[in-house]
């Protein structure tokens, strides 16, 4: 599964609060091996999700280090 990961936990958590909002499903997960940000969260999602997540993230000006 793709996985959001994040610059700092502040953005991690905003954009978890944004996508349940919304109704998409996600799990916060730990940062996988592998990959590496100042943050140790990462959202795993969907793959179809992806595109109305970018747009959730973009128009709520939630920063994100990446999609993987």
């Amino acid at each position: 599964m793709p996985v959001i990961i994040f610059n700092s936990t502040h953005q991690a958590l905003l954009a978890e609060k944004a996508l349940e909002d919304e109704g998409l499903s996600i799990d916060i997960v730990p940062l996988p091996p592998g990959l590496s940000a100042d943050c140790g969260l990462a959202i795993e999602f969907a793959r179809p999700d992806e595109p109305a997540i970018k747009a959730l993230l973009a128009d709520r000006r939630i920063e994100y280090r990446g999609i993987f």
